[in-house]
């Protein structure tokens, strides 16, 4: 079968790539059309030919020309792919491939109709009371207004994906088939990465990802920063940060390498979600959840997170505020010299249990629905 990704956003992408391989492995030819491709999650590149269709934020709207351009370079790559089925990422892509006409699924990699309903927060208060930010504002309430409208149009009529159990049951009350595929890491990734490594005194957390230079209100963190300045919680190595942080206790290494983070990880022992806590966060998955349980990091996140905290099956810490989250890390500090046992067992539960390869037949199930 020839398999077409269609992504609005960039490469790389572990959730589109990790799909693209597990089709690969069973012998279907996969390609990528979406947005700009700077590199590939492992390194090595899964598609037999790509295409950049140019999304920019007027043609994620669909609007006037700019999404006229995108569809007319998506239309000349299915004509020229010819695919049987087109693996649509997102809502934005899933509305434009399912008007090509070709047998498709749609794959919500973060529920985006509710993500943006959680990023207007009060609305029209913050409106309001920030005028200046009135056309953001306003754009983000026709997007979230647009992408509900796409998704009812959608997710009735097409096999469904989603990343976690809440978004299933969400998707599923609008008459959608979901399967749910949890982003979980793939045994590329994980044959890469060594034991824990031993480690005493202090305490050394990790954080992975530019979560503080988001502006997102769903992945505030900022609070972290001030909670390991003020208090004797240990170390802080912050890994992907595009923004320097400068602060007491904490230290920022900047981007590096996907395999290269996964085996920095082994060297701490918490791996830590910044996030305050928010409603939104159940229909959360996040990756870093269960690399850190991979490299054998004690895992630390808000209790929001749902399906982390089913999938930790107790060897993390949940945190309702940030008072919560310093009195667990300043437990852990205390106890550091008997971690180690517990390390070694996240790190052997996750890889029997925490693995992309077990819940990947799910795809392939929602593959035959569609064709």
């Amino acid at each position: 079968m020839r398999i077409l990704h269609f992504s609005s956003d960039p490469l790389p992408d572990p959730r589109v790539e990790r799909a693209a391989w597990s089709a690969k492995r069973e012998g279907h030819s996969v390609y990528f059309a979406g947005g700009t491709i700077d590199s590939f999650h492992l390194g090595s590149n899964p598609f037999e030919q790509t295409s950049s269709v140019g999304w920019d934020a007027r043609s994620r709207l669909h609007w006037g020309r700019a999404y006229g351009l995108v569809q007319r370079r998506f239309n000349d790559f299915v004509r020229i792919v010819k695919p049987d089925l087109i693996h649509a990422h997102n809502v934005i892509a899933a509305k434009a491939a399912k008007e090509s006409g070709v047998p498709m699924v749609y794959d919500d990699h973060e529920f985006w109709s509710m993500w943006m309903k959680a990023e207007l927060g009060n609305w029209p208060r913050d409106f309001l009371a920030h005028p200046r930010k009135a056309r953001a504002s306003i754009t983000r309430l026709y997007a979230a207004r647009l992408w509900t409208r796409w998704e009812s149009e959608i997710v009735p009529v097409v096999p469904t994906i989603a990343v976690c159990d809440a978004t299933a049951r969400a998707h599923e009350k609008n008459g959608g088939h979901v399967f749910v595929v949890p982003n979980l890491p793939s045994t590329l990734e994980i044959n890469s990465i060594p034991p824990p490594r031993l480690k005493g005194a202090p305490l050394s957390t990790a954080i992975v990802g530019n979560d503080f230079s988001s502006p997102m209100k769903t992945r505030e963190s900022w609070g972290v920063l001030d909670l390991f300045a003020n208090n004797l919680l240990g170390e802080l190595l912050v890994i992907g940060e595009t923004r320097p942080i400068s602060s007491r206790n904490v230290r920022s290494m900047g981007f590096v390498d996907h395999l290269a983070m996964l085996r920095e990880l082994t060297l701490h022992h918490i791996g830590l979600i910044p996030w305050k806590p928010h409603w939104f966060h159940k229909f959360y998955s996040p990756n870093k959840a269960y690399e850190y349980m991979h490299a054998g990091l004690i895992p630390v996140f808000p209790s929001g997170l749902q399906q982390v905290v089913d999938y930790s099956r107790g060897m993390g810490y949940a945190f309702s505020d940030y008072e919560e989250l310093r009195q667990i890390l300043t437990s852990l500090s205390n106890n550091v010299s008997n971690l180690q046992d517990s390390r070694n067992n996240i790190q052997e539960y996750a890889r029997r249990e925490l693995c992309w390869e077990r819940f990947e037949k799910r795809i392939f199930e929602a593959y035959s629905q569609a064709s």
